[in-house]
């Protein structure tokens, strides 16, 4: 639900709700992950040029999506991976 009192015409009001239901339908576009070594997806498992899945809860709607890794960045201090990744 949005609110706003700055909408007093209905052509607006159905304007901007249509505006605001195509941005929460649109597909997920992924450029970069941050991970952390899991069982799920231990690091060593994958490498650039391999598909990822990802799959979850964001909230509003559920993630359902294939990345592929393009750039893959280690930080030895923390133990993150931070991948570049491409939507397909």
């Amino acid at each position: 639900m949005v609110e706003r009192k700055d909408l007093t015409r209905k052509d607006r009001v159905d304007a901007t709700a249509r505006t605001e239901v195509n941005a929460r339908d649109a597909e997920w576009s992924f450029e970069s992950l941050s991970l952390v070594d899991h069982p799920m997806c231990p690091y060593g498992s994958f490498d650039v040029g391999d598909y990822l899945y990802l799959t979850g809860d964001a909230g509003w709607t559920q993630l359902d999506q294939l990345v592929r890794v393009t750039e893959i960045a280690v930080d030895c201090v923390t133990g993150n991976m931070d991948l570049k990744v491409v939507s397909t």
